[in-house]
């Protein structure tokens, strides 16, 4: 917990230093996550009708289970955000009732980019999706409402899920595309 603590303030730490850093620390925050789906819409629109409905079942299904963890986990292992018992320079406002951990913006941006940076050839672009994925994660931490290991929660929660999702949809489309004697 101290490391964890640590990193937040230290990422933290960099608010209120240069105004346009904390400009599109709230942007990475708060609205980078619609720029992932954009990009993902347009790996999509990009894919071969086939290889798109695959590829958004195992997306929607890693968006809605990983999302419906972290909310169960949120309830289970309740975790105040940092504000509520730190020091920490808080750029957005957010309910001090809300949980902080996992963090859902992190889940959920990794559940948009690591289904499509799987099914994407150019390695530019898988960094591209994973990167902007974790600037969310770091931006939430940044502005004060997450500590690293909420955001690292919540990556490895949608990683976790888009395994088990992947695994079971590529079952379920062979099985359905081989014909039965």
């Amino acid at each position: 917990m101290a490391i964890d603590l640590a990193v937040t303030f230290w990422i933290n730490g960099f608010v209120g230093r240069w105004p346009m850093l904390d400009v599109l620390g709230m942007f990475a925050a708060t609205g980078l996550l619609f720029v992932l789906v954009a990009l993902v819409v347009l790996v999509l629109v990009r894919t071969l009708p086939a290889e798109r409905a695959l590829i958004s079942v195992e997306l929607i299904g890693t968006l809605v289970i990983a999302y419906a963890v972290s909310q169960f986990i949120g309830v289970v292992a309740f975790r105040e955000r940092p504000f509520v018992q730190h020091p920490v320079r808080q750029l957005i406002v957010k309910d001090v009732n809300e949980k902080s951990f996992p963090s859902d913006h992190a889940t959920l941006a990794f559940a948009i980019a690591i289904p499509a940076a799987a099914v994407i050839r150019r390695r530019w672009a898988q960094v591209l999706l994973l990167a902007s994925a974790a600037a969310v994660g770091v931006a939430r931490v940044f502005v004060g409402v997450h500590y690293v290991s909420d955001v690292i929660a919540g990556a490895l929660l949608a990683l976790v899920v888009w395994w088990f999702v992947q695994r079971g949809v590529r079952r379920w489309w062979q099985a359905k595309s081989t014909p039965h004697p």
